[in-house]
């Protein structure tokens, strides 16, 4: 795993946000959006910003699925692999319904609107 204690490209609240959650090692120690923006007296809407900002610069920030809640930097590959499960379901959830509205709604140039007109 990388050294993520070089890392010099975060913003102050992204900084802070990261500072609280290498504290949250492992799934057991997950800390809730609400919890870092009370300690941090930020809105929990700039904590999901920053936590968004921090995986999308590549650190490994896992978040609970039913049985855990909260962000938690993974501790074991089966920890990694039980967030990463989770967020494959969504996305596979988030597909049906991006498929229910392509069909309800499809474009002008889409095979399925050349055909309706013939």
């Amino acid at each position: 795993m990388a050294n993520w204690e070089d890392l010099n490209i975060l913003t102050p609240t992204e900084e802070r946000v990261w500072d609280c959650l290498k504290k949250a090692k492992a799934a057991e120690n997950a800390v809730t959006s609400r919890e870092l923006a009370s300690w941090l007296g930020i809105d929990r809407r700039r904590v999901r910003a920053a936590v968004h900002a921090l995986r999308e610069k590549g650190l490994p920030i896992a978040s609970g699925s039913s049985d855990v809640q909260g962000y938690y930097i993974p501790a074991t590959p089966e920890e990694a692999d039980i967030c990463r499960r989770h967020l494959e379901s969504r996305i596979r959830e988030i597909a049906k319904i991006v498929r229910a509205l392509e069909r309800s709604f499809p474009k002008e140039n889409s095979q399925e609107m050349l055909f309706k007109e013939a």
